[in-house]
């Protein structure tokens, strides 16, 4: 790598430990490493007042959001859930969207089986990496030894292309 890279790890809070795991690992790998608030949890947001369960929710949103503001990558870690593989949750779609306004690229680290948001989170995905991440980190190796002109941005009015090309 020639320059530090920031990745933005995303995913269900049940996926925690995972997420955990994951960012652990690319930090071995020299990547700079942002991973959700360990408060943002169902089971600490249920209960008590709406309007503090809100801002609270929203102070959780917010920072993550910035943390994908100042990546140059974003890994969904969408795991089975509830019978469902690849499962992909209200809040990651938010945050893969995000990514995809800001022309971010947007990585799942395993196929999205059926479910509500399959061809969304599909249509802003530039790849999927079937569950390997040693995949994610040799094509990012790659992909820094290009020239500065052929970075990662694209323009907002086009499609996003395959982070992988």
């Amino acid at each position: 790598m020639t320059k530090q890279q920031a990745i933005t790890v995303c995913g269900s809070m049940s996926f925690e430990p995972e997420m955990t795991a994951l960012g652990a690992s690319l930090e071995r790998q020299g990547f700079t490493v942002y991973l959700p608030e360990t408060g943002d949890t169902d089971t600490e947001l249920q209960g008590g007042n709406i309007e503090e369960l809100k801002l609270k929710k929203r102070q959780y949103i917010n920072n993550h959001l910035q943390n994908i503001k100042a990546s140059n990558l974003v890994l969904i870690a969408n795991f089975e859930k509830k019978s469902t593989p690849g499962y992909i949750g209200a809040n990651t779609l938010m945050e893969a969207a995000f990514g995809y306004s800001l022309a971010v690229p947007v990585i799942l680290l395993n196929y999205p089986g059926k479910q509500n948001c399959q061809l969304e989170i599909l249509s802003v995905a530039s790849n999927v990496l079937s569950g390997d991440i040693s995949e994610l980190t040799s094509r990012i190796a790659r992909s820094s030894q290009k020239s500065p002109s052929q970075g990662y941005k694209r323009p907002t009015s086009q499609p996003p292309s395959s982070f992988f090309t």
